[in-house]
């Protein structure tokens, strides 16, 4: 008996045990975010309906970002777990805050983190009050790309993306800094990039006769956002949002609102400032979140 898949079609060749439809969906097991557990009894009749319900649950997997092997053409019993048989690697892509949990894969030897990136920080908020000043960008989260680790079957990883800095009130010295990204095996901590700082908020700053300056980026890799400005009775827009590879930092502009990073891990824009007009403090814009892609490999 040999089954496989041609445009997600299944040819059968011979009779399918219930042995060879359970070792299908162990195999799949590995996989933390299969949930599917509809395992047949010796005896049992495995349908066409069956296999497509099980081939269904599968096809989900894709349309969470993962992409993984099909179950190989030849397959035979007790011979699908093999090295042999992965020929494509999983990938997984995850780009909202918090924390993601995974069990590797029986077959898994090594993890490539492609992309691990931190949270931007916002943006300082512009002020009217005095002779007025805009406020800083916010820094870039720090990233590493193409990092490896070794790996085995069983052991549980754990990605933490960290969430992009929110502005603050003008009272502050600066706008949110951005969270830290990090990914630990077996909940030893093994990579982690830090969060962008905030830019400087006008209102703390101008009294000291500075220009509000620019958050700070995290590390490694980030890069630091633009200079606020002291207006003198003027208008002056913000400092821009410091950029990433994969997200555009918020730009200057006129808005009551400075405007939000785009993308993954790149600083929010600072406020503007109007001479004598309203409404007096113009927030920074929000840093972007963190970003991760990974690959498992046999």
């Amino acid at each position: 008996m040999a089954f496989g898949y041609l445009n997600n079609s299944l040819l059968l060749g011979g009779l399918m045990q219930a042995a060879d439809y359970n070792e299908v969906i162990r195999f799949y097991s590995n996989i933390s975010a299969f949930h599917y557990q509809n395992y047949k009894k010796v005896g049992d009749l495995i349908t066409a309906s069956d296999w497509q319900d099980l081939s269904n649950h599968i096809q989900a997997l894709r349309n969470q970002n993962y992409t993984i092997p099909w179950v190989p053409t030849g397959f035979v019993k007790d011979g699908l777990i093999r090295a042999s048989s992965w020929s494509n690697a999983i990938y997984r892509e995850i780009s909202n805050p918090g924390d993601y949990i995974f069990q590797a894969p029986n077959e898994a030897h090594g993890i490539q983190l492609e992309w691990l990136m931190a949270g931007g920080g916002s943006g300082g908020g512009g002020d009217e009050t005095g002779y007025g000043a805009s406020g800083g960008g916010g820094g870039s989260g720090g990233y590493q790309q193409n990092v490896s680790f070794p790996l085995f079957g069983g052991e549980t990883i754990t990605i933490h993306i960290g969430g992009g800095g929110a502005p603050t009130p003008k009272y502050e010295m600066q706008g949110g800094s951005g969270a830290d990204s990090y990914m630990l095996i077996n909940n030893e901590e093994k990579l982690r990039v830090t969060g962008g700082v905030g830019g400087q908020n006008a209102l703390a700053m101008n009294y000291s006769g500075t220009n509000p300056i620019g958050g700070s980026g995290g590390s490694p890799n980030g890069v630091s956002g633009g200079d606020g400005a002291k207006a003198n009775n003027n208008d002056r827009m913000g400092g821009a949002g410091a950029n990433t590879p994969l997200g555009t930092g918020g730009q200057p502009t006129w808005a009551d609102i400075g405007e939000n990073a785009i993308g993954y891990g790149a600083g929010g824009g600072g406020g503007c400032t109007r001479d004598r007009q309203q409404p007096g403090y113009w927030i920074g814009g929000s840093g972007a979140s963190g970003y991760a892609l990974f690959t498992l490999t046999n």
